[in-house]
This record gives C-alpha cells, structure tokens and sequence, in this order.
C-alpha cells in the first residue's frame, strides 16, 4: 500500500513545477493559458511520469493563446516545455507550432524542432527546420524566426527559400509586417525568383 507521504511527497515535487508555470503564464499577459481539464478524480499522469516531470521540470503539451494589439490571434503549443531563468519568465519549448490568424481571416501556421517564449518582451524565437505555411498556398522554409506577439511581425533570422503559386523564391530575409492596413509577406537581400510557368498554369499569380 502506498504510504501518504508518498503521495505528499509527489504532490510538492509536481507543485515546484507547476507553480513557476503558471507564475509565468500570469506574468504573460498576453497569453490565457488553456488546458484541457481531466475528469474528476482522474489522474493526468503516471507515478514515473510524475517523478520524471519534478526532476526535468518540465509539462506536456503546453497551450497559450490571445491577441496582438493589432486584433489578430495568435497561439502557441508544444509537445513539452521547462521554464528557463531565475525568475521562470522564459519557456523552452519542443516541436512548437505557431498559429497566426489575421482579423480578416488570413492564417499562417509555423512549426519548427524548438523554441523559447520570453513572457517580458512578448516575444517568441523558432529554430530548427521552420517552416512557414500561408493560407494563400506559399511555404516557406528557414532555420530560425523571430515573432513579436505583442504586435504583428515575424522576421526569419537567415535565408529563406519560398515555394509558391509562380515558382520558388530565394531571399536572405523574409518579414511578416502589418502595412497601410494590410498584412503583407516581404523578401528583401538577394531576391532570386525562379518562375516555373507550369506550377502557375490556370492560377493566379497571388504570394
């Protein structure tokens, strides 16, 4: 039988790890943390799972969500994720997905190997294999990108190579910018466009 200071010994080791979690998702203020909630008397976690969690600090399958300040939405998720620094303000993340969903419906899904969120300056930075899906058809692949959640802007940190309706496009940067009102996609340094006349047949011409 399972002694109860077991069970309180567990209890506190999960609570050093949940506790600066939920510290930084307040601190977030950008972000509503969504989890999904277990039923009544379940347990999310296994007893190894509980110990490995207290000694990694680490928790699974994190969700954030809200709005930039300019009305577009945006969340972030990952397979697990620790918090990082003294003051726990900072979150590594593993396989991060990144969803931005423009007031007019335009959507653009990021995944990438890794990540960090930094909760003071509302900031998310994405390395390893990112790629960049639009809702206009155009994939585009990098090695790191930089996203200010407090407003609209993504910058890739590097050469980007785009896949879209007309061809492929190679340029050294590629930003994600709110201008005149309208979202627009900017490749700059070293733009080498390939036109491919079959890829673009019977569409349009639309990054």
């Amino acid at each position: 039988m399972q002694r109860p200071s077991d069970s309180y010994s567990r209890f506190v080791s999960l609570a050093k790890v949940l506790l600066p979690l939920v510290a930084l998702g307040l601190l977030a203020t950008l972000f509503l943390v969504s989890a999904q909630r277990e039923e009544a008397g379940g347990v999310p976690y296994a007893d190894v799972e509980l110990e490995e969690i207290a000694r990694e600090q680490r928790i699974k399958a994190p969700q954030f969500s809200g709005l930039t300040e300019d009305g577009a939405s945006v969340s972030l998720s990952a397979a697990t994720a620790r918090p990082e620094g003294a003051d726990g303000r900072s979150l590594d993340a593993q396989a991060l997905t990144f969803v931005w969903t423009s007031p007019d419906g335009q959507r653009v899904d990021v995944i990438a190997d890794t990540g960090a969120y930094a909760a003071q300056s509302r900031t998310a930075r994405l390395k390893g294999g990112v790629q960049i899906q639009t809702s206009t058809g155009l994939l585009v692949t990098t090695e790191a990108l930089e996203a200010d959640l407090s407003t609209t802007h993504l910058r890739s940190e590097g050469e980007v190579q785009a896949v879209g309706r007309i061809g492929t496009l190679d340029a050294q940067q590629m930003e994600l910018i709110r201008k005149d009102g309208q979202y627009v996609m900017v490749f700059s340094g070293g733009v080498k466009l390939v036109y491919d006349p079959g890829q673009s047949a019977g569409k349009t011409t639309e990054w």
